[in-house]
C-alpha cells in the first residue's frame, strides 16, 4: 500500500467518524428520566394494581404526565403520587395541564382524553426526584373464548424523555410459569420477557428510543383469574392481531430461512423418492386399514325391534362396554363416550369406596361452580392394568395431596393431552386384541392388505348394550325391581353414566328410592352431575391443548412463532391493538 493509499484510507475514516459524531443525537440537557420500574400486582378478579416509580432529573416543566389509550372496559382508579422526600400528593378531582408550576406542585389527578386518560402530578421541586405512582387497572386479564389472557401496553411509544430503563414485574398469587401461561412481549427489540420465581418480567435493556414502548401478551389457562371481561375472541385471533406491525426483518429472516429448509427439504425428498422407486417396483407396498364392519356387523335393528336387558353387560367390563360404545354410537358420539367412560371409573369408584367427593382446597363445595374435589388417597392397585393406569394420570394430574380439582385436571389435560389420548389409544387397541382372541374379529391378510374384519357375533354385543340402555330408560319396568334389588341400582348408575343416561336414570332413582343416599357411597344429588361435568371439561381441554400444539407446529415459520411463548426477546413492532396503547409520558 502507498502513501496515497495511506492518507485516503484515513481521510475516509476521519469523514466516517465525523459524520457519525454530528449525527448522533445530542444528549438531553435538560430532564431526563433515568429509570422507571413498575411492579404489576394482579389479584384474583384479574385486576392490576400497580406501583410505578420514577427515577428523574428535572430542570424545567409543571409536571410528569403517563397516557393510557384503548381502554375498552378497563377503568383507572386509586391513583395516588408520593415522592422521594416521603409527602404524599393530593388528588384532584380535575387536573389542568395549563396550570401553573406553584398550583401544580405536591399534587396529581387523572386528566381525560379524546383518546383514554393522563396520569399528571406537578413536579413540584427541580432536581433528582423520585416519584412513585400507584393507581388500579381493572379488567386487566380478559376472558377468550378459550383461554384467559394479559394483552396491555405499560410503557407508551413517542415519550417526550427517553427512559435509560425499564423494567416492569407482571406477578399474582397464582405463580405465573411455563405450565400454566405463555409470554410475548412487543415494541422494545433489544430488551426481552422471562418468567423468573413465579414472576413475569420484563426488561427494556438499556433506553427505549422514542419509536419504542412495551406491550406484554400473556396467554393463561383457564380458571386462574375470576376474570369477568370478556371478549368474543380466540387467543389465537388475538395473538393473530398483535403479530399486525411486527418488523418485516423478522418475517424475511424467517422466510429466507423457511425457503432455504424447503429447497433442502425438496432435494432430500427427490432423492429418497428415486431411492425407493425401484424397491416400490420389486415389491408391493402393504397397506393397513381400519376395523372394518362387513356383512351388517355395524347395522343394529330398529330401537323398538332391540329387547330390554335387565343384566350388566360384558361381566361388568366397563372397557369392553366402552368399545362397543365407542363404534356403535350407542350412547354419545366417539368424544363424548370418552369423557363418559371416566365418569363411569369415577361413580365406580365411589360405589367401591376408593374415592369420595369432598370440599376444595380452601373449604368450598359448590357443584354449580364447580368448585368440589375428588380424594383419591384410597386407590389401591386392581388386577385391571389399564385401570390401574387411569388412576396414575389422575393422581399425577392432582399432584402429592391425592386430590383432585376440576381446573387443576384441565390444566394438566392441557399441557399433557398426549398421555390421556394415548390412554384411550391403548383401551381400544387391547379391547380388540380381546375380542380378536375371543373370534370376533377375523385378521386377513393379503398382498397388498392387512385387514380386521369386525364379525356379526359384535353386533350382538351392542344389541346387548343398546338393551341395556331401553331398560334404564323405562321407568315403568324400573319401578318393577323389589327393594331387595337396590344393590343392583349402583351397577345400573355406573352404566347410565357410560351410556349418557345418568341425568334421566337418578331422577328416576330418586322417586323410587328416597333413601338411596343413605344406603350408598354414590350420592345421587350430585355424583353423577360431578362425574359427567369434571370428566367433560378435562377432555375438552386435551383437545384444546391438542389443537393448540398443531397450531404452533403449523405457524412455527412465521413471524416471531406462536410456538415460542415461553420468553425470550420482544418483537419490533405489533402490539399495537392492546389494551391502554398511547403515546407521549413524560415531562412537561
Amino acid at each position: 500500500m502507498n502513501k496515497i493509499n495511506v492518507k485516503k484510507l484515513f481521510l475516509i475514516l476521519f469523514l466516517g467518524i465525523a459524520v457519525l459524531l454530528i449525527s448522533t443525537p445530542k444528549s438531553d440537557a435538560t430532564n431526563k428520566i433515568n429509570k422507571i420500574t413498575m411492579d404489576v400486582y394482579v389479584d384474583n378478579n384479574g385486576t392490576a394494581k400497580i406501583t410505578e416509580t420514577w427515577d428523574t432529573s428535572l430542570t424545567e416543566g409543571t409536571e410528569g404526565y403517563k397516557p393510557y389509550g384503548n381502554l375498552g372496559k378497563c377503568n383507572i382508579s386509586n391513583f395516588s403520587v408520593t415522592d422521594s422526600t416521603g409527602i404524599t400528593y393530593t388528588t384532584l378531582s380535575k387536573w389542568k395541564t395549563k396550570d401553573s408550576f406553584e398550583n401544580k406542585a405536591y399534587k396529581c389527578g387523572i386528566n381525560k382524553t379524546n383518546s383514554g386518560v393522563e396520569l399528571c402530578w406537578g413536579i413540584s421541586q427541580y432536581g433528582n426526584r423520585t416519584y412513585t405512582l400507584k393507581y388500579e387497572i381493572s379488567n386487566f386479564v380478559n376472558q377468550y373464548k378459550d383461554s384467559q389472557g394479559i394483552y396491555f401496553s405499560l410503557i407508551p411509544k413517542e415519550m417526550t424523555q427517553t427512559p435509560q430503563s425499564v423494567i416492569i414485574t407482571i406477578r399474582s398469587d397464582k405463580k405465573f410459569n411455563k405450565e400454566n401461561s405463555q409470554i410475548w412481549a412487543f415494541g422494545y427489540p433489544k430488551g426481552d420477557i422471562q418468567f423468573v420465581n413465579g414472576n413475569i418480567v420484563m426488561d427494556s435493556k438499556g433506553s427505549l428510543p422514542s419509536s419504542n414502548y412495551m406491550v406484554a401478551l400473556v396467554k393463561i389457562d383457564n380458571g386462574t383469574f375470576n376474570a369477568t371481561n370478556k371478549v368474543n375472541k380466540t387467543f389465537d385471533q388475538i395473538y393473530s392481531e398483535a403479530q399486525k406491525g411486527v418488523s418485516s426483518v423478522n418475517t424475511k429472516i424467517f422466510t429466507v430461512l423457511y425457503i432455504i429448509c424447503g429447497l433442502i427439504a425438496s432435494i432430500g425428498v427427490g432423492f429418497l423418492i428415486y431411492g425407493c422407486i425401484g424397491t416400490v417396483k420389486k415389491r408391493k407396498q402393504i397397506k393397513y386399514s381400519n376395523l372394518n364392519f362387513k356383512k351388517g356387523s355395524l347395522k343394529l335393528p330398529k330401537t323398538e325391534d332391540i329387547p330390554y336387558n335387565r343384566d350388566i353387560p360384558f361381566e361388568g367390563n366397563l372397557l369392553k362396554a366402552f368399545w362397543i360404545n365407542y363404534y356403535y354410537n350407542i350412547g354419545k358420539y366417539s368424544n363424548t363416550c370418552k369423557s363418559l367412560l371416566l365418569g363411569a371409573f369415577l361413580l365406580k369408584w365411589l360405589k367401591e369406596g376408593r374415592a369420595t367427593i369432598c370440599k376444595t382446597n380452601k373449604g368450598i363445595f359448590n357443584v354449580k361452580n364447580n368448585e368440589y374435589a375428588i380424594d383419591l388417597s384410597k386407590m389401591e392397585p386392581t388386577e385391571n392394568k389399564l385401570e390401574n393406569e387411569l388412576v396414575s394420570i389422575l393422581l399425577e394430574a392432582c399432584g402429592d395431596n391425592e386430590i383432585l380439582e376440576p381446573n387443576e385436571f384441565a390444566n394438566w389435560c392441557y399441557h399433557n393431552f398426549e398421555y390421556v389420548n394415548r390412554w384411550f389409544r391403548k383401551v381400544l387397541s387391547n379391547i380388540t386384541a380381546e375380542l380378536e382372541k375371543d373370534g370376533l374379529i377375523t385378521t386377513t391378510c393379503s398382498e397388498r392388505k392387512i385387514e380386521k374384519i369386525v364379525n356379526v357375533g359384535i353386533r350382538n354385543l351392542a344389541i346387548e348394550l343398546y338393551g341395556l340402555k331401553r331398560y334404564l330408560l323405562d321407568y315403568s319396568l324400573i319401578h318393577q325391581r323389589e327393594a331387595k334389588e337396590v344393590a343392583l341400582w349402583e351397577d345400573y348408575l355406573v352404566y347410565a353414566q357410560l351410556l349418557g343416561i345418568a341425568n334421566e336414570v337418578q331422577k328416576q332413582f330418586k322417586q323410587l328410592y328416597p333413601n338411596f343416599n343413605e344406603i350408598s357411597n354414590i350420592n345421587i344429588d350430585y355424583s353423577t352431575t360431578i362425574a359427567t361435568n369434571f370428566f367433560y371439561e378435562g377432555l375438552k381441554s386435551a383437545r384444546s391443548g391438542e389443537n393448540n400444539s398443531k397450531y404452533n407446529s403449523s405457524s412455527s415459520s412465521s413471524s416471531g412463532g406462536y410456538s415460542s411463548g415461553s420468553g425470550g426477546s420482544s418483537f419490533s413492532g405489533g402490539g399495537s391493538s392492546s389494551s391502554g396503547h398511547s403515546s407521549g409520558g413524560g415531562f412537561r
